[in-house]
């Protein structure tokens, strides 16, 4: 009405005037009181329904500009620290340093190169004795003498065990022959065929890396077959 536009910049003053929007409600609501008919009451609690929620939302902006600036001046004092570390000199390596490093790096390369020959050896390079073996072991199936004494299917094994280990393991000795200067292996094995077992010697010389046979023999039931005899 005529009467409340009139009175309406003496009801807003208090409000504006105040200086939290905290207490802003109850200035509204003495105002709202003071209206004179219900039409003026209900406009009045809306205006202080609209100040109230304008009021929060300055306050939160006003909060959040605050952190946003706290947030930049830590920013910045973060980016200061690392330029002023990032300047920081390294300490020097002194020569003794740099040398015992050295020292360390080449005894593990060391060590890893003795571990990988200890290996190749033991696994991708055959051993002397069983490639004398495997030469005795050709000549043994390709003689007839031995087929009729042992059978077909010949295999040989360097011990008559059940242990696998034990089987697979060759007796052998190395040595240099004082007639010819060269190195020698001698080798002791097991043959079983279809019909029989039997003990095989013999002894071969190393030529410019090949295993030639010395001399082998066979053993069945007291009975030597002489394969190869060289001596």
């Amino acid at each position: 009405s005529a009467a409340f536009a009139a009175d309406a910049p003496r009801l807003i003053l208090p409000v504006l005037q105040s200086r939290s929007f905290g207490s802003s409600p109850a200035v509204l609501g003495s105002w709202a009181a003071s209206a004179q008919d219900s039409a003026q009451y209900a406009a009045a609690w809306a205006i202080a329904r609209s100040w109230s929620s304008s009021a929060a939302a300055v306050s939160s902006t006003a909060q959040e500009s605050k952190a946003g600036g706290g947030e930049n001046e830590n920013a910045l004092a973060e980016s200061a620290f690392d330029s002023l570390t990032d300047k920081i000199p390294e300490r020097p390596v002194s020569a003794a340093e740099a040398s015992s490093y050295s020292v360390v790096i080449l005894a593990g390369l060391a060590v890893a190169a003795a571990a990988a020959y200890a290996f190749a050896s033991e696994l991708l390079i055959t051993p002397k004795e069983y490639r004398v073996f495997d030469a005795a072991m050709e000549r043994l199936r390709n003689d007839p003498r031995v087929a009729v004494r042992l059978g077909n299917s010949l295999s040989g094994y360097g011990s008559d065990s059940k242990n696998r280990s034990a089987r697979q393991r060759i007796p052998h000795r190395s040595y240099t022959s004082q007639e010819d200067g060269r190195e020698h292996m001698r080798v002791q094995f097991y043959v079983r065929g279809s019909s029989g077992v039997g003990v095989a010697h013999a002894d071969a010389y190393n030529n410019a890396g090949t295993w030639v046979l010395h001399y082998l023999f066979l053993d069945v039931n007291n009975v030597r077959v002489t394969l190869v005899n060289n001596g």
